[in-house]
């Protein structure tokens, strides 16, 4: 019985712990000026300074990362902005309408992907 705790005490351990360490992955950013006011978003860590495309109506803002991933934040007043998106063979990708704006994220390998979604879970909350 003792043998048996202890392996749930260090299986609960072991997941909390890998489920943290998916948390320090993550980082917050803020962006401005979306709708007139300021978002909150989660990312994972890496991303290079952001890429922005403001056409009067509204923006694009890309976070692009040194394997080329990439998460694209879209935020318009009159759901005029388009994607365009191209999947790769073994990549992934994901879109999230989330209050005001939009999320996408592309490009992603396998190995990156549950970081990913981790980040647009956060967001969702």
């Amino acid at each position: 019985m003792r043998i048996l705790i202890s392996y749930l005490i260090i299986f609960s351990f072991l997941s909390c712990k890998k489920e943290k360490s998916l948390d320090t992955n993550l980082s917050e950013t803020v962006v401005s000026d979306c709708n007139d006011k300021s978002i909150k978003i989660i990312l994972p860590k890496g991303w290079k300074t952001p890429d922005r495309y403001d056409d009067g109506t509204g923006f694009i803002q890309t976070y692009i990362y040194p394997d080329s991933s990439y998460v694209t934040i879209m935020c318009d007043k009159f759901g005029e902005l388009k994607k365009q998106s191209v999947v790769k063979e073994n990549e992934y990708a994901r879109e999230e309408k989330f209050d005001g704006f939009s999320a996408i994220y592309g490009n992603v390998k396998k190995n990156r992907k549950a970081v990913f979604d981790l980040a647009f879970e956060e967001m969702n909350k």
